[in-house]
Formats: C-alpha cells, sequence, structure tokens
C-alpha cells in the first residue's frame, strides 16, 4: 500500500509517504520553497499545494504519481460548516471550504499522471492523531488533540487499540485553546497562526519580576521558590541568575500546597510568605521577628499592602485596621480571624501543627481554612500596620474584570467575625480533617491555569547578634508565585457578616462546592 499524505489547507503545507505501513519519506514545503511556513496563513493561499515536498518524497521512493494508491488529504470538507454559523469571526472562510473541494484536481494537475479519484478526505484531527499513533511503536495507546481548528471542532480524545482509533471526545467550535493563542500572538504584534513559535520562545527569557527583591532585603533571607509546574521558563531562570535559591520543581502544579513543600525545608521558627507579585519592604521581616518573639501565643502577623505603582493602600487594610474582633492586650495590633497569605508572617510550628494549607483547597479558601484551625488550637493571628507588603499586579495576568481587591474584601468579613474568639476557645484541636468526598476534583477544576509557586524562606539563626539586638530567633519567608485565584471569595459574602461565627467560612465554601457540612 502506497498512500502520499498532503497538508496544506491552513499553515505549513507538508507531504509524507508511507509505504507499506514503514514512513520512507516526509518533508515541509519551506525547505524548498525558502519562504517560511511555504505560505501566508490566510485564506486566499488555501489552494497552494505542497507540490514540491510531494515530488521530492516519490523521487525517494522512485515512484510515479500513477502508482500510489491513495492520497490522504488532511481535511474534511464534507463534516465543515459556515463560520459564522461556527461563531468564529472569519467571513472569508469559504475559499478555505471551497479549494479544499477542488483539491483532488488541484493534485492532479500538480502531480501528473495522478488519479483524482484516489484521493481521499481524511478529518482534520483524525490526521493530527494518526501522525502521533500510528507512528507510536505501541499498538494501543491514548491519543489527545489539543489544535486550533479542524472542520468544526478544537480537540480530539481517542483511542487507538490494534491500530484502530477509537474517538472518546471531542471540543466544537468557537471554544479552543489554539485559537486563543493565535489571539495572544496577534495581541503581542506577531502573525497569527504563524508566529506562536515567537511567543513561546520568548516566554523562556522571562525573569522572575521580583525575586532579587527578596536577595537583597538587608535580613539577607534564604530563598525557596517552588515551581509549580510553570512552562514559562521560570525554572530555568531561577536557576540562571539565582544559584543561590533552593529551586523545588514537584513537577505538577500543587496551588496553596506548593507553599507546604516549602515549608518542609524551612529550618527557621518563622516562615513569610509572598506571590510573584509580592515583595516585603526591607527592615519588614526583622520587625516581624520581634513581634513574635514577644508574642508566644501569636501565629501570624500580617503586614499593610501597598498597591504599586501607585503607591496606595489595598482597600483591605481599611478593613484589617479595623477588625471588630478583641484579643489579649499584648498584642500588636487587631486581633484577625483571618490572613492573607501573600502579607503574612507566621510560627512555622503552629503552621505545621495545623496541617498546613489543605490540599483539597488547591487555591480559594486555603487561607480561611487554615485560619480557623490556628484559632482553634488557641493561637492570634494579628495585624501589624508596622509592617509592609508591596503588591504590583501582573497586568497580563490579572484582568480588569476581577478585581483582586474585590476578592480580598470579602475575606476580611469571614477574617473579623465578633464571635471568633468564642469559636477558638471550645473547637476541638488538632489539623483540619479531610474535606467531603469528592472536594479535591472538584475544586481543581475550577482552578486556574498553570502555574508558578514561589516559596522564600528568611531566618535568622539563635547566634545571630547586631549591636541593638540581643541573640534570638527571627521569621523565615515563603513566596508563592504566578497561582491565579479561583472566584470563591467574593461568594462567601453572602454567608457571614460580622456578626456570624466563623464557622461561616467553611459555611461559604460548602455552599460554593456543593459539599454537605459534615464533611468540614
Amino acid at each position: 500500500m502506497r498512500v502520499l499524505g498532503i497538508n496544506a489547507l491552513f499553515h505549513d503545507p507538508a507531504a509524507a509517504l508511507v509505504m507499506d505501513g514503514r514512513i520512507v519519506a516526509a518533508t515541509e514545503e519551506e525547505r524548498f520553497s525558502r519562504r517560511k511556513h511555504g505560505k501566508r496563513p490566510v485564506p486566499f493561499s488555501a489552494w497552494e499545494l505542497p507540490e514540491l515536498s510531494a515530488r521530492w518524497c516519490l523521487e525517494q521512493a522512485g515512484l510515479a504519481p500513477s502508482e500510489l494508491d491513495a492520497v490522504a488529504y488532511s481535511y474534511d470538507p464534507d463534516l465543515a460548516r459556515p463560520a459564522d454559523r461556527l461563531g468564529l469571526n472569519d467571513p472569508w472562510d469559504h475559499l478555505r471550504q471551497e479549494y479544499a473541494r477542488r483539491a483532488p484536481e488541484f493534485l492532479a494537475e500538480a502531480l501528473p499522471g495522478l488519479d483524482p479519484a484516489k484521493v481521499r478526505f481524511v478529518p482534520h484531527h483524525v490526521a493530527h492523531a494518526a501522525s502521533a499513533g500510528q507512528a507510536s511503536p505501541y499498538p494501543d495507546c491514548a491519543v489527545l488533540v489539543l489544535d486550533g481548528r479542524g472542520e468544526c471542532g478544537s480537540h480530539l480524545a481517542g483511542r487507538y487499540a490494534n491500530r484502530e482509533l477509537t474517538v472518546l471526545g471531542s471540543q466544537s467550535l468557537p471554544d479552543s485553546m489554539g485559537l486563543f493563542y493565535e489571539d495572544l500572538t496577534q495581541h503581542l504584534g506577531f502573525l497569527r497562526s504563524s508566529d506562536e513559535f515567537k511567543v513561546m520562545a520568548l516566554a523562556s527569557y522571562g525573569t522572575p519580576r521580583f525575586l532579587d527583591r527578596l536577595r537583597e532585603l538587608p535580613e539577607r533571607p534564604p530563598v525557596i521558590v517552588t515551581d509549580n509546574a510553570s512552562g514559562d521558563g521560570t525554572a530555568a531562570a531561577v536557576r540562571r541568575g539565582f544559584p543561590e535559591v533552593l529551586l523545588l520543581e514537584p513537577g505538577t502544579n500543587l496551588g496553596a500546597v506548593g507553599r507546604n513543600l516549602a515549608v518542609r525545608h524551612v529550618r527557621t521558627p518563622y516562615v513569610a510568605f509572598c506571590d510573584d507579585d509580592t515583595w516585603w519592604e526591607p527592615g519588614s521581616l526583622r520587625r516581624a521577628a520581634d513581634l513574635l518573639d514577644a508574642g508566644r501565643r501569636l501565629a501570624a502577623v500580617t503586614a499593610r499592602i501597598v498597591v504599586e505603582p501607585d503607591g496606595g493602600e489595598d482597600l483591605v487594610v481599611k478593613e484589617l485596621r479595623e477588625s471588630p474582633l478583641t484579643g489579649p492586650d499584648d498584642l500588636p495590633g487587631p486581633a484577625l480571624g483571618s490572613f492573607l497569605a501573600a502579607a503574612t508572617v507566621l510560627r512555622v510550628d503552629a503552621f505545621r501543627a495545623a496541617g498546613g494549607f489543605h490540599p483539597g483547597l488547591w487555591l480559594g479558601g486555603e487561607e480561611e481554612l487554615l485560619a480557623t484551625d490556628l484559632l482553634r488550637q488557641g493561637w492570634w493571628l494579628n495585624y501589624a500596620e508596622e509592617l509592609t507588603v508591596h503588591h504590583q499586579a501582573s497586568l497580563l495576568r490579572d484582568s480588569g474584570a476581577q478585581d483582586p481587591r474585590a476578592a480580598q474584601h470579602a475575606v476580611v468579613h469571614l477574617a473579623a467575625p465578633p464571635a471568633a474568639v468564642g469559636a477558638a476557645a471550645y473547637g476541638p484541636s488538632g489539623a483540619h480533617g479531610p474535606p467531603g468526598r469528592g472536594l479535591g476534583p472538584r475544586v481543581r477544576a475550577r482552578g486556574g491555569r498553570t502555574a508558578l509557586g514561589a516559596a522564600a524562606a528568611l531566618a535568622r539563626t539563635a547566634g545571630d547578634r547586631t549591636p541593638d539586638r540581643p541573640a534570638g530567633t527571627r521569621p523565615a519567608l515563603v513566596a508563592r508565585t504566578s497561582v491565579r485565584r479561583m472566584r470563591v471569595r467574593p461568594r462567601l459574602r453572602g454567608h457571614g457578616g460580622r456578626g456570624r461565627c466563623i464557622r461561616s467560612a467553611a459555611l461559604g465554601m460548602v455552599d460554593v462546592f456543593g459539599q454537605d457540612a459534615a464533611g468540614w
């Protein structure tokens, strides 16, 4: 069986020759025409075929076009629908469909001797799947196609068994991660459906924006970075530019639990968190250590948050400052019922005893649950005006449609309920139990995209002495980067104002995720 494969309709025209199940020759048209990508990725070029590539493949096997048993064209126009019915803004797409229908005649003209009746249309994503599944050394395997578009879909999931493909699922247009990436490429000033490789390459040249600020703090903290399976070259950038940093690579996106992994490596009594878009003001970590040294039942101190580049206070600061909770007279500031991880220094022993951030929540609500556990164990949480964290949100990652400050504002209502002290006083001690059955996968399905978690650990050893300070302990800093929050917190507002018990945080999350309250 001698089959010539042709890819031509969208971009990167190419040809491949398969004889009796073996790949004899395969190449792209750009190698012969010297035109990058072979042609322009527009409907008006859909008629252009990989003529030079096809001839070269036949020459490698010593075949004439008339000796082919079949020609496989990687698009089936009979499966396509008009672009407007698919929800696509592509007014000239009908040209592609017309050129695809006429492909047998075009190929017969380009390859004299070829019978047009031997041309077979192959569904686009089936062709993609075959390029992997049929070439695999395994007769049985799974295949996953994530594309821009085919005839009327953007995704195919299937299984090969004895070299036969069974399609298990697909995604209809206009939903398409590939087309979304094309939009991003065009937004950055590049040619869509052509220059995506440039955007991918540019990502590897990125550097952590504020990691150098942590390294240059006067406390000279050792830094730990947990890479939550990022795909933008962050891990390589950390290794290249920050050799003194301890880089942890779990190989998967752990969400908030990435902080737990970093805390395992902390050898200091206190730990502070920050994200990839936050950094601590010089001197704040030393002052946080002083406060925790003095407050033996103090588990956490949360800093004032300054939004950059304007330098104004985050809206959440007013709520923290005016928390209605009361606590012991020796607290350095208002008592809280929860905290914002990226602006908080915690006592490591208390963090570990409470179980850290629960893996079932991944991202969203994890701070509230940990805060509840700390309070139930008799610890206090505190806002400290003299500590400062700077926050400069990513313009690419944080859209105006989701105001991060609005999400934080809802946390404060849960962070400062008047009945929190009572809830902490007689609640059972110990780390939190498992969430309701099935909570983990359901939450992860709502999560955002890959993300980066970073943790920085900073500490003073007991032997660190300065002229104005006796030997003592200092906090450790943990930072998490590039993990986008789920919109959980705004929905919690309806479940608890300041007159409700701190259980309202758990009840709010039960409502969001549909879990039985007994699971908490």
